[in-house]
């Protein structure tokens, strides 16, 4: 119990997170707070990804930006917490979410294409396109450091309280959770 509450107070008080849900449930209902498991979605999610060539940062990533639905069903580009439309590099595609720039500027499928062409980016959204869209993952990760594509990614500071969120969903899908039905997040404070 010691060890629990020290965590809690140590995330709480370095600002990496607010609200913070129940990290110690493991699981994650239909929204933060409340805890449960994915009514096999998650299971289902995680078993395509893999069969896909996924690696447990991709899953990671997944699960912290769509939670148990891990896939591309949100409006094209996404939409900005005041609810405009994101456009241009600022629009977010596939089940990672990854923006406009990081796509364009990192995976061969859209190389030489420019802010104006992201409709583009659809091309990574649904089922049929997992693969190009972890591919796609994979590529912009491999193109640069951890750090700078956890900043690229979010754009949040120097990307640690992005990071500190996927290394801890991480390390949780490391302990024996890469194929069932549990998912935990982390709510950021700044991102």
């Amino acid at each position: 119990m010691l060890l629990k509450s020290t965590l809690v107070f140590t995330l709480a008080s370095v600002g990496c997170v607010s609200a913070l849900p129940n990290l110690f449930a493991e699981k994650r209902g239909d929204g933060p707070g409340h805890p449960g498991g994915c009514n096999g979605v998650a299971a289902t999610r995680k078993k395509l990804l893999t069969d896909n060539q996924a690696k447990p940062i991709d899953i990671a990533v997944t699960i912290q930006e769509r939670g148990c639905a891990m896939d591309s069903n949100y409006v094209v580009g996404d939409i900005y917490p005041n609810g405009t439309v994101k456009t241009g590099d600022a629009a977010n595609f596939g089940p990672f979410k990854n923006n406009w720039l990081m796509i364009r500027t990192h995976c061969t499928q859209f190389a030489h294409q420019q802010p104006e062409d992201y409709k583009n980016g659809q091309q990574l959204n649904g089922d049929a396109n997992i693969k190009a869209a972890i591919t796609c993952q994979q590529q912009q990760m491999a193109a640069m450091s951890q750090s700078d594509w956890f900043v690229g990614q979010r754009g949040c500071g120097d990307g640690g309280d992005y990071g500190n969120a996927i290394n801890f969903i991480l390390g949780y899908l490391n302990q024996g959770h890469l194929t069932d039905d549990q998912i935990t997040y982390y709510q950021l404070h700044n991102c």
